[in-house]
């Protein structure tokens, strides 16, 4: 990280996401307070955008929140992790698994940006065809000419979707049903 870094962003969003990340794992001003030794009036300020936050109280952050220092850095859209965060109560997934994966997602996204690797094309827009068995033949019959299957079964379904897709295929321990239907774009 360049030395310059923190000066250039806004403090307001540094504790925007701040605040995002300490309210996702049900942390208060004063867990957090006790944890790194600040005064409730210093974080509230820090949170606000009153007081700019040093590169050490950022990494003391990173680690507390488990969360990549990039991540209070940017502004974060709102997308399938805060569901599932918010879910997570009435599922058998755990918040800290949604964390990991939503940090899996977000450092993935990061490499793949810093070592330039070219997007996937994404399959045809398929939704605004006829929904009837023959539509549905076509399609599939063009879908697998596409991923070069040419009639052979396949092989390694992960490996296809991330080599022709560019889908990424996470496996966490944690049972499939938890997260079904999560995914970062």
């Amino acid at each position: 990280m360049d030395v310059n870094t923190l000066t250039e962003i806004s403090p307001q969003l540094i504790g925007t996401q701040l605040r995002a990340a300490r309210n996702s794992i049900n942390l208060t001003l004063q867990n957090v307070c006790t944890k790194l030794n600040f005064a409730v009036s210093t974080l509230s300020d820090i949170e606000r955008g009153k007081r700019q936050v040093s590169s050490v109280e950022l990494f003391r952050f990173s680690k507390l929140y488990g969360r990549p220092i990039e991540f209070f850095l940017k502004e974060q859209s709102t997308n399938s992790f805060a569901l599932l965060l918010r879910a997570a109560d009435e599922t058998s997934i755990s918040k800290n698994s949604i964390i990991t994966f939503q940090n899996l997602c977000t450092n993935f996204v990061f490499l793949k940006n810093l070592m330039k690797v070219p997007d996937v094309s994404s399959p045809p827009d398929y939704s605004r065809q006829e929904p009837n068995l023959s539509a549905a033949e076509e399609m599939a019959e063009t879908e697998r000419s596409a991923l070069g299957l040419n009639g052979q079964p396949i092989r390694d379904v992960s490996d296809l979707l991330e080599s022709k897709r560019g889908i990424m295929i996470f496996h966490l321990p944690e049972h499939s049903d938890a997260f079904s239907g999560a995914f970062a774009a």
